[in-house]
């Protein structure tokens, strides 16, 4: 009869199972160096924090901060547009004719037939030829209102 031999053993522990633990980890640190493996490390958490910061970034890039100079100047071109637009669309015929009142910021108010509002001024032509350009900051409001159409003289046969 054979007899098994019972493992030898270092605190309970198997020594065939030390020997192969000790061989595995000198082999381990034979091919990664300690301070290769601290860069690699160091590397692959610097480039997470980088991807962070770039993710970061991007999101404030995307976000607008607006002044409220910004939003009353872009506010006006807007309003400069959409009238410009109406006057050449086809609601308006190239005979009508409009009356406009500019009130002022001051109080006053100016009443003129041809008027050219640009998103920072509103140029004036008096009917005399007289041109007068008004800074849309001291503007308050501008009504437009069209005039009557003309009768047509009609020819007689």
């Amino acid at each position: 009869m054979e007899r098994h031999n019972q493992p030898i053993t270092v605190v309970g522990v198997p020594l065939k199972g030390i020997i192969t633990t000790l061989v595995f980890l000198t082999l381990l640190f034979a091919v990664f160096d300690p301070f290769d493996f601290q860069s690699t490390i160091s590397d692959m958490v610097s480039s997470s924090q980088e991807k962070e910061q770039d993710a970061d970034q991007s999101r404030q890039e995307n976000s607008i901060v607006a002044t409220p100079e910004m939003i009353s100047k872009a506010a006006n071109e807007i309003r400069a547009e959409k009238i410009a637009d109406y006057e050449r669309s086809e609601n308006v015929s190239p005979t009508d004719q409009f009356f406009y009142i500019v009130e002022l910021s001051n109080g006053g108010d100016i009443e003129a037939s041809d008027v050219t509002i640009e998103p920072d001024r509103v140029t004036i032509v008096s009917r005399s030829g007289i041109e007068t350009i008004i800074p849309r900051t001291t503007i308050k409001n501008i009504r437009r209102y069209k005039l009557p159409d003309q009768p047509q003289p009609q020819s007689s046969p």
